[in-house]
């Protein structure tokens, strides 16, 4: 399952369109609204679904701006995949 928390900078005057349009995304939902500010989650159990719906979130009408406030990720790739590359784990070229 994956949850953003995602605060969503609208014009003023749009905010209700802009609200509209977001509660239209798969797994999304508006918990707030001040000032032309949404405080929005969008939950799915794809991540790139919600990687979709965040950068579109750019492209609705009256939004001026968003920001990823807060991602979780629990799933059993995540929990499965190797750990980080490190200076050590990379291989190095041989000189011949």
């Amino acid at each position: 399952m994956n949850i953003c928390s995602v605060v969503v900078h609208a014009r003023l005057a749009a905010a209700e369109g802009v609200r509209a349009r977001l509660l239209a995304f798969p797994g999304v939902e508006v918990h707030g609204e001040s000032a032309g500010r949404l405080v929005v989650t969008v939950e799915h159990a794809e991540r790139a679904v919600v990687s979709e719906a965040l950068m579109e979130f750019h492209n609705i009408d009256g939004v001026l701006s968003s920001a990823l406030i807060y991602e979780f990720c629990d799933d059993a790739e995540a929990a499965d995949a190797p750990p980080h590359a490190t200076r050590e784990s990379i291989p190095q070229e041989v000189s011949p």
